[in-house]
């Protein structure tokens, strides 16, 4: 069985994108434009071209403040869209039959992930569905190291079989700056391995990496790949994280205060955010906004399960696209929506699965907390409609100061992936400086 990708890795980044450029002439678009959005409401637009801008700047920045780039990007297995025909619809997504089948080809469509992520420089890159591990390895080798884990039961392996060949497997990944940064310590946990793990985690792949910056800091990064199975997956997850971080706070010998290793997470939360229809966000609210579901103890179930709540509702139409406006704060002109909570779930959370505060964890969406909307991007991806799924979570602290967010386009109707967009999901990114 052949094991190798269908392109084979002959010239730079650059050079590639100047051939695909040629290649497809009137089909080849630049990126969709992004920009990075400082804090304080500044912005600073960045071409998708413009792969060689000057980074001295960000790298003087990062010598004297400590500042660091994390990006979160799901960036479609190949195994999951490159071998979609219409006589043979193995490719899982509803919207595919509206995507040019060309530009699924991952000798174009590879390039433009790699693409989306030079051109923004991160630091650390928590990425899931890579299935094409040795074709990042080659195009990244000079600036990331990567770790990887397979997804215990990809969804790939089926297509395969129904093609009769052989596709690597996709998993979730974490690249990381190899000058400055040093691997202390890496864990990967595989529910299916794992027989503590809940029955739901048979098919989920986490993976922690312990850094040591080589010029400054230390802290941690960490990925993972109905909301009553997430909710046993997140129990699960954050439970181990709960362990390792209390390990690698410990105090020092001879000292009291514990150690300063700040918690970073990007993920596909798979998940929205807010509720919509009859939806309820339990897996969000309970890593975020544990007050939404429970009273002040967070332990004992709230007596009035019609909680009332001042998020973004969401009305989705024929195509699933999203048309909602923000709701009024809460009360004050009485059209915010009442939701029933299910008591089951809220059961489940408080006895099954012995939920406390927020996992333990105190963790913040930096989109929420720093945006100038102060919320979360209205969508990430366009799987089902115009969703927010992913996320980039960090723990609230002084010496942590969120600084810039990369933007999402606004576009009403978007179709992902795209000639001008390689991914069903769009990267996010944050920059922190640590003091």
């Amino acid at each position: 069985m052949n094991q190798s990708p269908e392109y084979v890795p002959r010239y730079s980044l650059i050079d590639q994108l100047l051939c695909l450029k040629k290649q497809y002439a009137s089909l080849y678009c630049d990126l969709l434009p992004r920009s990075l959005e400082k804090c304080n409401g500044e912005s600073k637009s960045k071409s998708a071209s413009a792969l060689q801008d000057d980074i001295d700047e960000k790298q003087s920045i990062d010598n004297e403040t400590c500042t660091y780039r994390l990006m979160q990007f799901n960036i479609l297995a190949d195994g999951l869209s490159g071998y979609y025909t219409p006589e043979s619809p193995v490719y899982y997504h509803i919207n595919m039959g509206s995507v040019d089948r060309e530009l699924l080809n991952y000798g174009y469509r590879g390039f433009r992930t790699l693409e989306e992520i030079v051109r923004w420089d991160p630091d650390v890159v928590t990425i899931q569905e890579m299935d094409q591990l040795e074709f990042y390895r080659y195009y990244l080798k000079d600036t990331y190291t990567i770790v990887h884990a397979v997804k215990p039961n990809s969804p790939i392996v089926r297509v395969g079989l129904r093609i009769q060949k052989y596709l690597p497997l996709d998993g979730c990944a974490i690249l990381f700056k190899h000058k400055r940064f040093q691997m202390l310590q890496c864990w990967k946990f595989n529910g299916a391995s794992d027989l503590s793990a809940p029955k739901a985690c048979a098919n989920l792949i986490v993976i922690v990496v312990h850094f040591q910056c080589k010029q400054t800091a230390s802290f941690y990064f960490n990925d993972k790949c109905g909301e009553t199975d997430r909710l046993y997956q997140l129990g699960y997850v954050c439970n181990k994280l709960k362990g390792i971080m209390e390990a690698l706070q410990t105090p020092r010998s001879g000292k009291t205060e514990p150690r300063f290793v700040p918690l970073f997470i990007g993920c596909d939360l798979n998940t929205m955010c807010v509720p919509y229809s009859d939806f309820v966000p339990y897996v969000y609210w309970s890593l975020v906004h544990p007050e939404k579901l429970f009273s002040k103890s967070h332990r004992r179930i709230t007596n009035d399960a019609n909680v009332r709540w001042d998020a973004k509702q969401q009305k989705i139409g024929k195509e699933g696209k999203e048309k909602g406006e923000e709701e009024e704060e809460r009360g004050e002109k009485g059209n915010s929506s009442s939701l029933q909570l299910d008591q089951n779930i809220l059961q489940l959370m408080s006895q099954t699965l012995q939920y406390e505060n927020g996992y333990g964890l105190n963790l913040k969406s930096v989109y929420e907390e720093h945006s100038k909307e102060k919320r979360n991007p209205s969508y990430t991806s366009t799987v089902g409609g115009l969703r927010c799924l992913d996320y980039i979570f960090y723990q609230p602290d002084r010496r942590v100061q969120a600084t810039e967010l990369l933007s999402v386009p606004t576009e009403a109707k978007v179709t992902l992936p795209s000639w001008s967009y390689p991914s069903d999901h769009f990267s996010l990114l944050a920059t922190f400086k640590l003091s």
